[in-house]
């Protein structure tokens, strides 16, 4: 029986080309990019092309990526730096009720510490409330963290307008607070991002949501935030001084290499696992199942099909799935180990049933038509 992944929005297979960059790195070309000599300086080459990929990819300047261990990293270093770098007296946060939890964790575990965390609502749909934005904002706003794409739902939102009514908002008031964070850990691979134009001061990206390895994230900080930011890694001037720590030169070429490959098929795989995953719902609903979709399904990132079982629990159904070979999810990796119900999907404003007995299937660019039939197959067979 083969067995079919559908969880690559909690991680990719390396890419066989990523692999055969990162190679050299772990045993040949080894140094230490922090020395003078010959080993150390093919080491900071490496280093500097990484970066220069990703800078040009999301249309920044070179010196405005901050590679670090993972997203979850990044993402406490804005959130936790921001914080700690921040002059307001009293400060607030806003964040969205369905951030990743690296995001409302970290922000939350600030309360302690006087941040007050305004978590603005969603709509059924799972996009964030503008009006509430709105009205939110003020002068004692330090930052916002609005993630691009629901790492559960998959639902897009809308960044462009976000950033907008920000920018708009510190040009109004002269202040260069709030700060505008997205994690676009789900969304870098299916959605063309130019930081400029989004307007955002900070992003945070994964490698291994990319086909690249696991233990890399990195994230942009606009140039004329740095001094904003409190360093949360000390003990060198790696980074720009902003992250210390020897880089992971292996993880980072990797990366590198896989933003690359993203950028090339970006528009054909989108295309692909749109068409997929349009496909398997209509295949589910033929079976004429009692299911329903959480979340948009216009305003989604192509992979990812979030759905509602009735009668049975996201754990139980899961632990069906497997035994027939389907690999799926009830939502972040980060967390669904501890069988909580999900929080993303009582935002929406469904009650716990729907919380607890809902499955994420994410789709990649290796899954075919075959696979998702068969797929299906199975689902039916088990419930």
């Amino acid at each position: 029986m083969e067995t079919i992944y559908l969880d690559h929005g909690a991680s990719t297979p390396v890419d066989k080309k990523v692999l055969k960059a990162m190679r050299p790195y772990f045993s040949k070309d080894f140094g230490n990019p922090g020395s003078i000599h010959a080993y150390g300086q093919k080491a900071q080459k490496a280093l500097d092309q990484a970066r220069s990929k990703i800078s040009t990819s999301l249309g920044v300047k070179f010196g405005e990526i901050i590679f670090t261990s993972s997203a979850t990293e990044a993402n406490n270093l804005f959130i936790k730096g921001s914080f700690e770098g921040c002059s307001i007296s009293s400060p607030k946060a806003i964040i969205s009720s369905i951030e990743h939890e690296s995001v409302s964790e970290a922000a939350k575990a600030l309360e302690a510490k006087g941040l007050e965390v305004i978590e603005l609502p969603v709509s059924k749909e799972g996009i964030v409330d503008m009006k509430s934005l709105k009205d939110a904002l003020d002068s004692s706003v330090c930052f916002v963290s609005i993630i691009y794409a629901s790492n559960e739902i998959g639902t897009i939102q809308p960044i462009k307008e976000i950033g907008e009514m920000i920018e708009e908002y510190k040009q109004k008031n002269g202040s260069k607070y709030p700060l505008f964070h997205t994690d676009a850990v789900q969304a870098f691979q299916y959605i063309d991002i130019d930081v400029n134009k989004l307007h955002l001061d900070a992003l945070t990206i994964s490698g291994q949501k990319i086909y690249g390895p696991k233990g890399v994230g990195a994230l942009y900080l606009k140039e004329e935030i740095k001094d904003l930011i409190r360093p949360q890694m000390i003990g060198g001037h790696h980074e720009f001084s902003i992250r210390s720590g020897t880089p992971n030169i292996p993880a980072i070429v990797g990366m590198g290499k896989a933003v690359e490959m993203v950028d090339r098929d970006r528009v054909s795989n989108r295309e692909k696992t749109e068409k997929l995953r349009d496909m398997f719902l209509r295949e589910l609903k033929k079976k004429n199942l009692d299911i329903e979709v959480n979340g948009s399904l216009s305003q989604r990132i192509p992979n990812n099909l979030n759905i509602y079982f009735p009668g049975t629990t996201g754990e139980e159904l899961l632990i069906k799935l497997d035994m027939v070979g389907v690999a799926a999810s009830t939502g972040s990796a980060c967390s669904v180990k501890a069988v909580k119900k999900s929080k993303v999907i009582e935002s929406l404003g469904f009650d716990d049933d729907r919380a607890g007995s809902s499955i994420r299937f994410t789709l990649g660019r290796d899954n075919t038509e075959k696979q998702i039939i068969e797929t299906v197959k199975r689902v039916v067979s088990v419930l």
